[in-house]
């Protein structure tokens, strides 16, 4: 039992850059296209 959720928590560590470098990523995309819209 205590190992399966310290295997979760290291593949939520994992993830977890991931996930947010990307979320970086389609917010500089969307923040870029509503600046060259106006």
């Amino acid at each position: 039992m205590d190992t399966a959720i310290i295997k979760n928590a290291q593949n939520f560590t994992k993830i977890l850059p991931l996930t947010s470098s990307i979320c970086l990523f389609f917010f500089e995309l969307i923040s870029r296209s509503l600046a060259s819209e106006k």
